[in-house]
């Protein structure tokens, strides 16, 4: 059955079937598609995903013309060609299973391209430098306070 097609899909199905048509990989043929879903890599992030409550991230990562990645970690800037797809729990209930039928409103979708994580990866250093210079949070509060501006 053509996944793209089918009209329940279970929650896992729901993500691949989206992150594929994000990332421009809705044409590469249903034998590549049912291979990414039956591969035991995909089935295991997306297990780990719905079940551990801390991780609110999912990284789709496109390996090619017709292979995805599955990622709870933050794709390095060597890994991405393009563009990444981020899926993202829009709620997380302690002890709730999240249900097939309620994935699109559990998630949302995005699409990252590489500039965005470029800017977001300097941020990201230049915050971490700025901090680590001092020495404590309240130390840093206070120079906030002192600070005449």
């Amino acid at each position: 059955m053509d996944l793209f097609m089918k009209k329940d899909p279970t929650k896992d199905e729901y993500i691949i079937v989206h992150a594929l048509t994000m990332l421009g990989m809705k044409k590469i043929g249903q034998e590549k598609v049912d291979k990414i879903v039956k591969n035991d890599d995909v089935k295991n992030s997306l297990k780990e995903y719905w079940s551990n409550y801390n991780q609110t991230f999912l990284f789709v990562i496109p390996l090619g013309v017709d292979t995805v990645q599955f990622s709870s970690e933050t794709p390095t800037l060597d890994k991405i060609k393009k563009k990444v797809v981020m899926v993202i729990k829009t709620r997380q209930m302690k002890g709730e299973e999240f249900l097939d039928q309620n994935a699109g409103r559990d998630i949302m979708m995005m699409e990252v391209n590489r500039s965005i994580l470029e800017n977001l990866f300097l941020i990201c250093q230049v915050s971490k430098r700025f901090f680590h210079h001092f020495h404590s949070k309240e130390e840093l509060l206070s120079s906030f306070e002192s600070d005449p501006r």
